[in-house]
């Protein structure tokens, strides 16, 4: 086949074309056969882009999708245009990657612009966590940025899994408001009813609480350590390495930069006491592995190539670690010894004396630990140009587990350590707050989930439309 120049020309003439259907099909196919050829890396870029907006608009917005749809995996599948468009979004955000690698520059517009879409498909996903990672991009270059600060303000109420005070939930609750202040409901894209009735929740939770005088706030960590030392003299390069790497079990650190992110105790979970000591352990696991990482970025405890290599290893045993917990507390039916977390290994199995499997439970969180088993334990390999995977960890685990230690580049293994931990610490957090809404006696096929403030709008929503039927 021969391959499509991009040219300025032709990016332009594509760009025309993108109200037609068959034509963005074609492009998009071309794409992932490595059909396109460019003298700029940023011509490849834009292409991207340009079917990232069109697949967007046919996706979400022509469609009207209610997040509520991809609870489980029944919408939210391998085999459907969702899940391919969650890979272009990869493929995207790769390519962006490369381009500022390369130092091409690409204007901030479509850079935004990606951010919030990125942003808003996450968040449907249920990937709030990544969700929140692109918030931010998107906030940093545009700070009143409306979609991005809604969507934060909507999800905020995940920080009440920690154990904290009253001033705590006070700060959360100002900052909600602050977040809510930079938006404009017409300009965020959302059903504006459920936007409104957002706004409405959060101006009613201030004004019941008597709040809005109140100067309660979070206080900021700065870039320079040294700066963050003058407000809290107690801060110290271990607190700094957890922050900046987003090690800690908070969900606030997704949100900025916070000293109280150091806050971790998370509240009590309703299970037997047998599956809390498994959670606990799991806990204690990656809290060491952590500390481990600590001491080698920076050189200190005799912790070398050799520890760290033996550490990532066990790190990554820990997603295993999540699965056998889950196998326990939802009682599937599969054998013990063949528990992984994989979509065979957890998502495929049943829970016993249903046809139900795990990965069909109406929680949101469980297409979250989906998405993320995808980016940890696939074996993707590159087969072309914009496909990227897990290869470099693979290749990474394989010769820490199978071959030589010596075999291991110390630059690959403390880039992907930091991609690790990180990880972990995601599947942690999605794992608590997919037991914190368990019940022995829940029927798994009702939605349920940590309560947000956007997750009450739309139950709202569907309530009020119910209602206004049985009216008719």
């Amino acid at each position: 086949m021969e391959r499509i120049k991009l040219t300025k020309e032709k990016l332009t003439e594509i760009l025309r074309e993108s109200d037609n259907p068959d034509k963005m099909e074609f492009y998009y196919n071309t794409a992932l056969n490595d059909g396109f050829e460019a003298d700029q890396h940023m011509a490849l870029v834009g292409l991207l882009l340009i079917l990232v907006r069109h697949y967007h608009t046919k996706l979400f917005v022509h469609q009207q999708v209610n997040p509520l749809d991809f609870f489980g995996l029944k919408t939210f599948n391998e085999d459907s245009e969702y899940w391919e468009f969650y890979e272009l979004l990869k493929r995207t955000n790769f390519q962006i990657a490369l381009c500022l690698i390369k130092d091409e520059n690409i204007p901030e517009k479509p850079l935004i612009e990606f951010s919030e879409i990125q942003a808003y498909s996450l968040f449907c996903y249920g990937n709030y966590l990544a969700s929140l990672k692109y918030c931010q991009n998107a906030i940093a270059r545009d700070e009143n940025n409306s979609i991005c600060n809604f969507l934060k303000a909507c999800v905020l109420d995940l920080c009440y899994i920690n154990k904290s005070s009253n001033l705590y939930k006070i700060a959360l609750l100002n900052y909600q408001k602050q977040l809510i202040d930079k938006c404009d409901v017409s300009n965020i894209g959302l059903d504006k009813a459920i936007c409104l009735k957002v706004v409405e929740e959060i101006e009613e939770k201030v004004k019941l609480l008597g709040i809005h005088e109140s100067q309660v706030n979070f206080t900021p960590v700065f870039e320079k350590i040294e700066k963050t030392k003058e407000i809290i003299p107690e801060w110290t390069e271990e607190h700094d390495f957890y922050l900046k790497n987003n090690f800690f079990l908070n969900p606030l650190s997704n949100f900025g930069k916070f000293a109280e992110c150091t806050l971790e105790e998370l509240e009590e979970l309703p299970i037997k006491q047998e599956f809390k000591n498994l959670f606990d352990e799991v806990v204690n696991d990656y809290k060491l592995c952590r500390g481990i990482a600590f001491s080698y970025y920076k050189g200190i405890n005799n912790v070398g190539k050799r520890e760290m290599s033996m550490t990532y290893s066990y790190a990554y045993s820990i997603f295993d670690k999540i699965a056998f917990l889950l196998k326990k507390v939802y009682d599937l039916d599969i054998n013990e010894d063949n528990v992984f977390f994989t979509k065979n290994g957890l998502f495929d199995a049943k829970i016993k004396g249903t046809e139900i499997k795990f990965g069909n439970i109406k929680n949101i969180n469980i297409a979250s630990l989906y998405l993320l088993m995808k980016d940890v334990r696939s074996k993707q390999k590159i087969t072309n140009a914009l496909q990227v995977g897990t290869m470099e960890h693979n290749e990474l685990r394989n010769a820490i587990d199978h071959k030589s230690i010596f075999l291991v580049e110390e630059g690959k293994l403390k880039r992907n350590t930091s991609f690790l931990l990180e990880n972990v610490r995601n599947a942690i957090l999605y794992t608590f707050m997919l037991l914190y809404g368990y019940s022995e006696n829940k029927d798994y096929e009702t939605p349920s989930t940590i309560s947000t403030t956007f997750f009450r709008a739309i139950i709202n929503s569907i309530k009020n439309t119910k209602n206004d039927e049985s009216k008719i």
